[in-house]
């Protein structure tokens, strides 16, 4: 959609996931011209240079992203604003890039502190995920204690585990999707 209408936070994202962990991302947003970059083990770069997450003390002092997605289905509208809801009154502030990839590499370069979404598919998160955890983030599931799950759909990515875990707490509504493998 945002290259659709010419918004430039759009990226092409290569990732390998190794028995369903990512393990390595790229990441270019051509309107800016960066390319991020993570494998494990070798830490994270954009265009070269290292990236680090910014450490948040809570959810209270964290800036998050967060995105609608393109379902507009009655049950989706509903998780998507009832967890707007209960997050925006926690955190510092909200934002929205409209892309997952970015909103992913933001809180990898310390731009935000936190990701969420439900329905994102493995594509849209392998490559990004990858990266986060070299620049020392977190990635799990929506309740904030599982382990990430690629095919499951459903994506924390945070400056640190306990950020994380706050975000899953205040989730009011974990949105259940088809995996992305059956």
């Amino acid at each position: 959609m945002n290259f659709v209408h010419t918004f430039p936070q759009v990226a092409v994202c290569i990732g390998l996931a190794v028995n369903r962990e990512p393990v390595l991302g790229v990441v270019y947003c051509p309107a800016y011209d960066q390319l991020y970059t993570g494998c494990k083990g070798l830490g994270a770069h954009c265009n070269g240079r290292p990236i680090s997450v910014r450490p948040s003390s809570s959810l209270r002092e964290s800036l998050v992203c967060a995105e609608l997605g393109s379902d507009r289905s009655e049950l989706k509208r509903r998780c998507i604003f009832d967890n707007l809801q209960s997050v925006a009154w926690k955190c510092h502030g909200v934002r929205s890039l409209g892309s997952a990839a970015m909103n992913i590499c933001s809180v990898a370069s310390g731009q935000t502190n936190a990701f969420y979404e439900f329905g994102l598919h493995c594509w849209d998160m392998c490559a990004p995920a990858a990266i986060l955890t070299e620049a020392g983030g977190f990635v799990c599931d929506t309740d904030g204690q599982r382990p990430l799950n690629i095919m499951n759909r459903r994506l924390i990515a945070a400056c640190s585990q306990e950020v994380a875990k706050e975000l899953g707490e205040s989730l009011v509504n974990q949105l259940e999707l088809p995996p992305d493998d059956k």
